[in-house]
């Protein structure tokens, strides 16, 4: 219903739009806000202070645009899928066992998109119900298996002391499986303790009060660490287990400390949110526009969890009557979130790229490993922000969001994975893969699964802010 109005709504207002067009001559921008009346054929922007509004016309460009990369998207993504593995790997060919974080992003990206069963159609399969009698989920050739990558996930040897993987791979857990298909009394002792201290490794790694401004883990991780946790509040029914899992999945008093992590996830989210503002204001060299973006989406996402609680408090403990008082949050500060989403692409490279800023882990000690994986790729904090904040926010960013396009649009890269090389040509067959790489990474370039699905899960959310938009200015214009 709400694509075919919005199909219905373009193409009046496209039509208004040519009419008046060749009345007046050309469409005109102010540098100020303005507020939308029929005869009109400016779109109602907020003001930038960095380049002209985006016109009706400019965001259907945008558009036209994402749609020509989404439509590339299924074939791409699943070039990196290994059925013998159940795993999107980083290269394909090159592991034995399932690659825990690129399989948990290309999932995430998979599920990106309220449309996701028709982008994918046949090449993944979304059922997670458990198979029929006589039915082999492996022998189903290239198609995804989305049941059977989770379980894999749920039995790999991930290390509870890797505070990147741990709260990631949580959330995917919880994030796919919503309905508790996979997650339920059915898993074996295996993955119900696997679960279990997933949970548990997630809450020990929580920030502190008595750490104050110096948390040992980066704000990335701390936002890795609210979100999972704000999953698991979301997916708690009233009076029911926490994530509606099973008991013997969930440690003891596993509930309170959940609303205590989520509590002390605001309180230092806020904190460094206010102080990298003010950093920023000052001119201080401190300022740190990642730490920034994360100290918001913490700020956000746990925040709003926890406001949703209402006023009082929630109960410590599901049906003993006292409400833990501590736990009561006021919403997140909507002039605060448009301050820190401004000054962070105020930052923005004309690139379209965003400065390197602080890493994932604080230190890097594992030898071996590209540097480059020790920071975060900056299209997906953009990716997470889209997902977390109402389209709105990005009304004054989107010439921000247009360049952050222009970049993934130029540095698509194609490369085969060589079986065989010919001496005398030097030519190579092999299978190809298409997608693109942290522009952090300081070896080749070359595409790998991990990057390649939060280009597309940013593609996906940038369509659909997109999107909304445009649906929120036809309505506006024509008083809908």
């Amino acid at each position: 219903m709400r694509v075919a109005t919005l199909s219905l709504s373009l193409q009046l207002v496209g039509a208004f739009l040519l009419r008046n067009k060749s009345q007046q001559g050309s469409l005109l921008v102010p540098d100020g806000p303005l507020r939308l009346s029929r005869g009109t054929t400016m779109i109602a922007l907020s003001s930038s202070s960095k380049e002209e509004h985006a016109t009706f016309e400019t965001n259907k460009r945008i558009e036209s645009r994402l749609k020509k990369i989404e439509r590339e998207g299924p074939g791409l993504l699943t070039g990196y899928y290994e059925p013998h593995l159940a795993s999107f790997s980083v290269r394909p060919g090159g592991g034995s066992r399932i690659s825990v974080t690129s399989s948990c992003y290309a999932l995430l990206c998979i599920f990106a998109s309220a449309d996701s069963c028709s982008y994918f159609g046949e090449a993944v399969n979304f059922n997670l119900a458990p198979p029929a009698d006589g039915d082999d989920l492996s022998d189903s050739g290239s198609v995804v298996q989305v049941r059977t990558i989770l379980a894999e996930l749920l039995k790999s040897e991930w290390r509870e002391d890797d505070l990147f993987q741990v709260p990631l791979l949580l959330n995917t857990l919880l994030t796919i499986d919503k309905r508790r298909e996979v997650l339920n009394d059915s898993m074996d002792d295996v993955m119900s303790s696997s679960l279990k201290r997933l949970v548990e490794a997630t809450l020990q790694a929580r920030p502190q009060r008595r750490n104050g401004n110096y948390q040992p883990i980066s704000n990335y991780i701390q936002f890795l660490i609210a979100d999972a946790l704000a999953t698991l509040m979301e997916f708690t029914p009233a009076y029911e287990t926490l994530g509606n899992l099973p008991s013997r999945s969930i440690p003891a008093d596993a509930e309170k400390d959940v609303l205590l992590a989520l509590t002390r996830c605001v309180e230092v989210s806020f904190n460094e949110l206010c102080r990298q503002l003010a950093y920023r204001s000052a001119g201080e060299t401190k300022f740190d526009s990642t730490r920034l973006a994360y100290a918001l989406l913490t700020y956000v996402r746990a925040g709003t969890v926890m406001s949703n609680l209402g006023s009082a408090g929630r109960e410590s403990h599901n049906g003993d009557g006292e409400v833990d008082k501590s736990t009561a949050i006021s919403e997140p500060n909507r002039k605060l979130i448009a301050a820190a989403l401004a000054a962070f692409f105020d930052e923005q490279n004309q690139d379209g790229m965003f400065p390197q800023g602080e890493p994932i882990f604080k230190s890097f000690r594992r030898s071996g490993r590209d540097v480059g994986n020790a920071f975060i790729f900056a299209v997906d904090t953009v990716q997470t922000l889209l997902r977390l904040l109402e389209p709105e926010y990005f009304r004054p960013h989107l010439d921000g969001l247009d360049k952050l396009l222009g970049w993934i649009e130029t540095h698509k890269v194609k490369e085969v994975i060589a079986d065989y090389c010919d001496t005398e040509t030097q030519q190579c067959f092999g299978k190809p893969i298409t997608g693109w790489a942290s522009p952090h990474m300081s070896q080749s370039g070359s595409p790998t699964a991990w990057a390649s699905s939060q280009v597309l899960a940013c593609v996906f959310r940038m369509q659909e802010t997109v999107q909304q938009l445009l649906h929120d200015d036809v309505l506006q214009e024509f008083n809908g």
